[in-house]
Order: C-alpha cells, then structure tokens, then sequence
C-alpha cells in the first residue's frame, strides 16, 4: 500500500507531511528488520554454544567408554580370547587349546 503523492501535487505542505510519514515508516522497518536480525543471530549462536556443549559431552562419554574398554582387555588372556574370537566363531573348548 503505498502513498499517493501525485494526488496532492498542489498542496506541497501535504505532499511533504506524507513524505516525512513514509521516511519515518520506513526508518522503523529498518529497525525492526535490524533487531530482528540481532535477534537471529542470538538465537544461532545459543544453539550453537548448546550443539559444541553437547558434542563435547558426548566426546567425553565416547572416551571414557573406550577407556573402560581397553582397560577389560588389557589383562593378556582376555586380550587372548578377543583376538581368538576377532578371527571367527569358537567353541569354548576351542579358545583352551
């Protein structure tokens, strides 16, 4: 919906006062696109600090698994069994020979 200056071409007091309407319409549009933007960028930069927080979390349960792991095979006959087993199906019998 724009405003019709042509219409008020003789009357240049009224043609100016709808001017100044519009440049100031426009001035809040810009503000409103401006703080609406900022607050974008807010939300983005939340969910990312929520994303790397979460990741770090899960690197860490990751690594303390891999830890519990290594450490219930790092008795040698257990490691033994697990190589044993790595290289196809056995019996128990199998893995005492």
């Amino acid at each position: 919906m724009g405003i019709d200056l042509e219409a008020h071409i003789n009357d240049e007091e009224t043609a100016e006062t709808f001017r100044d309407l519009h440049l100031e319409k426009s001035k809040q549009t810009i503000k409103l696109l401006f703080y609406g933007t900022l607050l974008l960028l807010e939300i983005i930069s939340g969910y990312h600090k929520r994303l790397m927080k979460t990741e770090t979390l899960l690197r860490t349960k990751t690594m303390q698994r891999a830890a519990i792991l290594l450490k219930q095979v790092s008795d040698p006959t257990r490691l033994q069994v697990v190589t044993l087993l790595s290289e196809g199906e056995r019996h128990v019998g199998g893995l005492c020979d």
